[in-house]
């Protein structure tokens, strides 16, 4: 929920923004408490002040960090307080963001504390979080579609799952890549039309594999990353950048960042010099394929200094290019010192 993969900052700019939350910029202490949510190297981790920043955001009126605050409570991210949940989301609502239903809805679909579970409420606030597109309500309303006590059929549930699911919403994935598998196990076992049946066949598993694998890799896999993190701030860099190293072959966007700000900081953990450079020059290129502002303002740095590869002046500036489009301001004033 509070990922911003594609736009991690530098330790530069990320203690630029507590300075400015500090400073009572209300969209600074969204955004800080945002990133001390994410745990990455070279950056700060303190969900304490997360939370202290997200209060200050809502206190200044930021319907987001309302959100925010009562979804960790609900989660139980935070010590639940049910007063402070319902007013939070209360509040959101009376300002207009319509994505306050959908924690609404999910406070109704299970209960919270001595308040009961109450499905019309439930649909008629996840209803009104669909109608505003929260990729969560289109989950949540899956599930109480799904579910042998809710107002609607598995059927209603899927084009529902399948929607979050668009959006990268990882329980939906789950959940549509196992009704394809039931649909498949059904499709299997007909022998009445053959040819049909073996075209939906292929199509369901089509449809169902890629599902499977983005769940697979935000699985045990995923835990890893926690890991590589713990071996991190415990001193152990060729553990943490082993880790890293594996998911970021797995395709994880964030172990590549990671991963290349390790090798950056301790490229004795090669005993090659010319090694260490050569993975991390790989590893940022994938870091800027996978879109993310840093991966492109790192390869800008070593095209513009010659690190390990020929310095290239335009080649430079249009990874600084990148990253100012991806919302680096590190990258808008590289790029306007790169080009001529």
């Amino acid at each position: 929920m509070f990922a911003l993969r594609n736009q991690l900052p530098s330790l530069d700019e990320q203690q630029y923004l507590e300075y400015e939350a500090h400073h009572g910029d209300p969209d600074a202490a969204l955004r800080a408490a945002v990133i001390l949510f994410t745990p990455v190297p070279g950056l700060k981790y303190d969900p304490a002040l997360a939370v202290f920043y997200l209060r200050q955001a809502a206190v200044a009126n930021s319907t987001t960090a309302m959100i925010m605050l009562a979804a960790l409570h609900l989660h139980k991210t935070v010590v639940p307080d049910k007063n402070d949940t319902f007013e939070l989301l209360q509040q959101a609502l009376a300002q207009g963001e319509g994505a306050a239903h959908t924690y609404l809805g999910l406070l109704y679909l299970n209960g919270f504390q001595d308040i009961p579970k109450d499905l019309q409420k439930a649909k008629y606030h996840l209803e009104e979080g669909v109608k505003v597109g929260s990729v969560e309500a289109f989950y949540f309303l899956g599930k109480l579609y799904d579910s042998p006590e809710g107002p609607g059929t598995p059927n209603d549930a899927l084009p529902l799952w399948e929607i979050s699911a668009a959006f990268g919403h990882i329980p939906s994935a789950y959940r549509v890549a196992e009704k394809y598998n039931q649909k498949l196990q059904i499709a299997s076992l007909t022998t009445v039309t053959p040819d049909g049946t073996s075209a939906l066949i292929n199509r369901l598993c089509q449809n169902a594999l890629p599902l499977y694998r983005m769940v697979a890799l935000s699985g045990k896999w995923h835990n890893l990353l926690q890991l590589a993190y713990n071996d991190y701030t415990q001193g152990y860099m060729s553990s943490a950048l082993m880790k890293y190293l594996l998911l970021s072959d797995l395709g994880y966007a964030a172990a590549h960042v990671n991963a290349g700000r390790i090798l950056d900081a301790n490229p004795d953990v090669y005993e090659d010099q010319e090694a260490a450079a050569y993975e991390a020059l790989k590893i940022w290129q994938r870091a800027a394929e996978a879109g993310i502002a840093s991966g492109h303002l790192r390869l800008g740095d070593l095209y513009y200094y010659g690190q390990g590869i020929p310095r290239n002046l335009t080649a430079a500036a249009m990874h600084y290019s990148n990253a100012a489009q991806l919302g680096s301001g590190h990258g808008m004033y590289s790029a306007a010192q790169a080009y001529p």
